[in-house]
């Protein structure tokens, strides 16, 4: 174990939340939320726009990067694990702190109108990854009045919370952990088109099979 489960933890409920920052920082005509976007842990690496899919439909790396241990960039999902129409390849950003790596990958629909920002950051045992995805549900609901929440059957002790509107656009959120990762995906759409509840939870299905595949937990 690096550092022991704790500080990973910390950092990485810090990296969670960038899921929902990447998002806002987008269209729909968003606003930041109150206290304004969580920072990624490391700013260093621009966003990079994915390759077509390969083989089983993931990412490949882009040139000239790298991320210690697994490369999560190739088990972000495809535009094909979304089951939603229009949802171009994503952009990606590796990130890096200490004990904590990851990617933040960012779709759009081809006319704007969604998007989904998700967050994966790999931890040192499960552990910590469940740590970080608890802490992240809890803070998520602290930060968004209205926002009401269930337990999802995806990956191990799943959120999925839902409701949240701020100006025009209303967001639905799915934490969960996986072995030793941790997630958090965030849908974003108009108010009166909100993107299904099984559409969120297949789409965090096919995210976690695809980790459960690489990391064998």
């Amino acid at each position: 174990m690096i550092g022991g489960p704790r500080r990973p933890a910390s950092r990485a409920l810090r990296v969670v939340l960038t899921a929902g920052a990447i998002v806002l920082l987008g269209g729909c005509g968003a606003a930041q939320p109150p206290g304004g976007p969580a920072a990624p842990a490391s700013s260093a690496a621009a966003p990079v726009t994915a390759s077509p899919p390969g083989p089983g439909g993931s990412a490949p790396p882009a040139a000239g990067s790298s991320l210690a241990g697994p490369d999560v960039r190739q088990l972000v999902v495809a535009p094909t694990d979304i089951p939603v129409p229009g949802f171009q390849p994503p952009q990606l950003q590796p990130l890096g702190e200490a004990a904590v790596t990851g990617v933040v990958a960012r779709y759009l629909t081809a006319d704007g109108r969604r998007q989904l920002g998700s967050t994966i950051v790999l931890l040192p045992d499960p552990a910590a990854a469940r740590q970080a995805a608890d802490g992240a549900a809890d803070s998520t609901l602290a930060r968004r009045p209205g926002a009401t929440s269930i337990p999802a059957t995806v990956g191990d002790h799943g959120v999925l919370i839902s409701g949240y509107r701020q100006d025009d656009t209303v967001s639905t959120t799915l934490l969960f952990s996986q072995g030793a990762a941790s997630v958090a995906l965030e849908f974003r759409s108009p108010v009166g088109d909100p993107v299904p509840d099984d559409a969120v939870l297949a789409t965090g299905a096919a995210q976690a099979s695809r980790l459960h595949a690489a990391l064998g937990s």
